[in-house]
């Protein structure tokens, strides 16, 4: 299906702490050492899930992870706590998803409104009751202003803020 011998770069989605983490790294290793993945990264880890791996690869003298994937935008700021300046100091690649935060950064949902049909407010009731806050609204309508007044669309100005961001290597963007 895929047409290829190899991943370029595979992802471990979430930290999961019930297999030894020896025996999940040696794996990857492996998997490295044979050439069927490039490298290896992971979504959604802690600083303190990525020193635990690091301190098994380095110990065992395993591949390393070359980046991360947190969730980053307008809205959502937390990886520039912790996760950014790690990988700035530990030469990690971070690609950001969640760049449109589900479409809040679109200006496709208005506070008072239902979720338009079909879109993710309307089909997942967890992400929406995450979004659909007053605050967010607020911090929408301010980047909207900003947005006008450098003549972009909302979402132009959202995806142009993350890719200034030296840190970030890239970003992944949803439709």
């Amino acid at each position: 299906l895929l047409q290829t011998d190899h991943i370029d770069i595979y992802y471990m989605r979430r930290f999961d702490p019930n297999p030894p983490l020896d025996e999940t790294l040696k794996t990857f290793d492996q998997l490295i050492k044979e050439g069927k993945v490039l490298y290896l990264a992971c979504s959604n880890f802690t600083v303190e899930n990525i020193r635990a791996m690091n301190e098994v690869s380095e110990r065992l003298g395993l591949e390393m992870i070359i980046a991360l994937q947190p969730p980053y935008n307008l809205l959502n700021r937390e990886a520039e706590k912790e996760l950014f300046p790690f990988c700035e100091n530990n030469h990690l690649g971070v690609i950001t998803y969640s760049a449109l935060a589900g479409g809040f950064l679109t200006g496709k949902y208005a506070e008072g409104v239902l979720a338009p049909s079909g879109t993710r407010g309307a089909l997942y009731p967890r992400f929406w009751g995450r979004m659909n806050k007053s605050e967010n609204y607020a911090i929408v309508e301010k980047f909207k202003a900003l947005a006008e007044s450098a003549k972009m669309p909302l979402s132009q100005l959202a995806l142009n803020w993350i890719a200034k961001n030296p840190v970030v290597t890239s970003m992944i963007v949803g439709a």
